[in-house]
């Protein structure tokens, strides 16, 4: 996990930077960037699954929001799908 670390440190640091722009996302690259896709765009319900499901890959829930938002641009149930089918391989 470094590089995705590395990452989230850096999204931290311009965050700590940019305090007073709102800036609604951290990554300049990736399917929601290229669809304008913003957090208001997103289920909120849905988002936080996928914020909660992306922690897995990294500690910065900032990059976790970013990974969310480029799979909800696509599919906006993504993380209810996913979680319903990950249930269905356990059982």
């Amino acid at each position: 996990m470094g590089l995705i670390n590395e990452l989230g440190e850096y999204i931290d640091r311009e965050l700590e930077e940019e305090k007073s722009k709102p800036v609604k996302q951290y990554i300049k690259r990736g399917l929601a960037f290229d669809k304008n896709f913003t957090e208001d765009d997103a289920d909120p319900d849905e988002l936080e699954k996928g914020i909660s499901v992306e922690m897995e890959h990294t500690t910065n829930r900032n990059l976790a929001k970013e990974i969310a938002l480029d799979h909800l641009s696509e599919i906006p149930d993504y993380y209810t799908r996913l979680i319903s089918m990950e249930k269905e391989a356990e059982d």
